[in-house]
């Protein structure tokens, strides 16, 4: 490398190292956005009641509390409330993973009569807002006689037009040939789902499966409108009515707080790497 060269390179060096620190400086402060009230929830949840009132506002109790995450579970249900969301989740994750990868194969792969059209009202579907499609869901459930149950919570998160989508992209890089070979073999078409193309979903099942969870467990709105039983609400809903008494009692409720992050992110450590390959790789062959 000629002089000159080494001379250029060097006066670019601060310029990156100025560029990268500016970089650095606004992710740091990003991620202090997002976790300092996270700190401030499990903070609050060690406090004495008082404490949560006091002002000016202190951050470390006193004493820390730790039996507020007992008293939490012991209070109006919410040991029940939290096994509600456990159920509700886990069955519309499982239903949502097995339906959307199984309209997804159909509507990548396989030629019938209207599947453009069909492909079409999932996309539109998802460019209507939840609010709207919320009085036609209650009609169909008090039809079908589910409301003030948890399966009526279950049966409109089996789906959804943006896990279907994206279960259909992914499917589409599933080479043809591999599918082919199965039928050479004589297995039928339910044995290549189950042996070929869901291999090949693992990434793609990962993020339906946060994505679902996520929804299922966080939502407030639907258990709100369907539900009238205390023993049928959800953990939102129990924290809501916790927050809803005449005097709120802050302590328990962050504590009731940090009890509803934990399953979310159990799930996303445990399929963290799976989910951002599936992100990857359906925006590559999408």
């Amino acid at each position: 490398m000629s002089t000159h060269a080494l001379r250029s390179t060097a006066r670019m060096r601060p310029g990156r190292w100025l560029a990268r620190g500016v970089v650095c400086v606004v992710l740091m402060l990003a991620a202090l956005s997002v976790l300092v009230p996270l700190i401030w929830i499990v903070l609050t949840s060690l406090k004495s009641l008082p404490e949560t009132y006091a002002w000016p506002p202190k951050w470390l109790p006193a004493v820390p509390q730790w039996k507020n995450y007992v008293m939490i579970l012991r209070k109006a249900l919410f040991g029940r409330y939290y096994l509600n969301s456990v159920m509700v989740a886990v069955l519309a994750t499982a239903g949502n993973m097995f339906f959307t990868s199984l309209g997804g194969y159909a509507l990548a792969k396989f030629e019938f009569r209207g599947r453009n059209f069909m492909y079409l009202l999932v996309v539109a579907t998802m460019m209507i807002p939840t609010q709207v499609t919320i009085v036609p869901s209650y009609v169909v459930l008090r039809t079908l006689k589910l409301t003030n149950t948890l399966q009526g919570l279950i049966l409109p998160l089996l789906t959804t037009g943006f896990t279907l989508f994206l279960m259909r992209q992914f499917c589409l890089g599933i080479p043809d040939d591999l599918l082919d070979s199965g039928r050479v073999d004589g297995a039928s078409e339910f044995q290549i789902y189950g042996k070929i193309v869901l291999p090949e979903l693992g990434p793609a099942l990962a993020s339906v499966a946060i994505f679902s969870f996520m929804t299922a467990w966080n939502d407030f709105m639907w258990p709100l409108i369907v539900v009238d039983s205390p023993k049928l609400r959800t953990v939102p809903l129990g924290l809501a009515m916790l927050k809803s008494e005449q005097i709120a009692q802050w302590h328990l409720l962050m504590a009731g707080t940090v009890y509803s992050i934990v399953p979310v992110l159990i799930v996303f450590a445990l399929m963290q790497r799976q989910f951002i390959q599936g992100i990857t790789l359906t925006g590559i062959k999408g």
